[in-house]
């Protein structure tokens, strides 16, 4: 009986190695917030850029190339809606999946027509962002 050896690049990847090609960038004025979810996002095997400052974010970007954002809305200096502008206007950016999160009551379409793919209150449904992100990674091919 002979067996066949596979290349290693005709195998499937697994979900964890799939995430782990990703770059998430998370902005949140709030420290503690932005921090929590960078672990929970590391725990899923993403590359994560966590930070409390839009403006710190829009000087880091070329550097850190994110696949995805994930932007608190109410921040001072520069709000979630101008860093996501921001993103949006790089070629890149067009395709880059960008989440917002507000703890104020937002419209989808007011987000929408912002650049924005999708809306999460706070606080926040970790396993339904998780989901989100997932079906993000399986789509796109980096």
């Amino acid at each position: 009986m002979t067996t066949t050896a596979f290349p290693v690049s005709d195998r499937m990847e697994s979900p964890s190695e799939l995430r782990a090609r990703h770059r998430i960038l998370v902005v949140d004025d709030n420290p503690h917030s932005a921090q929590t979810l960078e672990r929970l996002l590391l725990k899923e095997c993403y590359q994560v850029l966590a930070l409390s400052s839009a403006v710190e974010a829009a000087e880091l970007l070329p550097r850190f190339a994110p696949h995805m954002a994930v932007l608190d809305l109410g921040m001072p200096v520069m709000d979630g809606f101008a860093l996501c502008k921001l993103l949006r206007q790089g070629s890149e950016g067009r395709r880059m999946h960008i989440v917002a999160l507000s703890g104020r009551d937002y419209t989808n379409a007011e987000v929408k027509e912002a650049g924005f793919d999708r809306l999460f209150l706070k606080p926040l449904d970790w396993l339904t962002l998780k989901v989100e992100l997932a079906r993000v990674v399986a789509k796109r091919e980096i």
